[in-house]
């Protein structure tokens, strides 16, 4: 009679290359936009394209759960596919993206185009929140 362990070793390493790579699959796959980056005088780059996802929402809600009139958009995209595309993400182990110039088509064919001012890097996973604002 062959006896099987219940329990099976699950390299997490392994795993950890799984997820990452499903990250980039739903952020740059067939759910994505193309997304055109310009350089910021910092970091030359000619035009470069990269699928990611967009969002731009027009009104939020305070905590009083009143409406505010804003713009609040941002980008999800891949820092792997940012570098195969020659863009400089990091100087001394930080992202560095203020400023370059995002622009992004919207579901009716819109083009919007705005600054990055801020990034939120997901470190486990690979992707970068990038939040926009200004030029429209």
């Amino acid at each position: 009679m062959v006896r099987f362990s219940i329990f099976l070793k699950i390299d997490l390493m392994d795993l950890l290359a799984r997820a990452r790579a499903d990250a980039r699959r739903f952020i740059s796959g067939e759910f994505s936009t193309p997304i055109t980056i310009k350089g910021n005088g910092v970091n030359p780059v000619g035009d470069v394209v990269i699928n990611g996802t967009a969002t731009e929402h027009a009104f939020i809600f305070d905590d009083e759960d009143r409406i505010v009139v804003s713009n609040n958009a941002s980008v999800t995209i891949n820092e792997a596919d940012l570098t195969d595309a020659g863009v400089v993400t990091r100087k001394n182990k930080n992202i560095v993206l203020d400023d370059f110039i995002i622009e992004y088509a919207d579901h009716s064919g819109a083009v919007g185009r705005f600054t990055i001012k801020h990034v939120l890097p997901n470190n486990t996973l690979g992707h970068i929140v990038c939040m926009l604002g200004g030029l429209k």
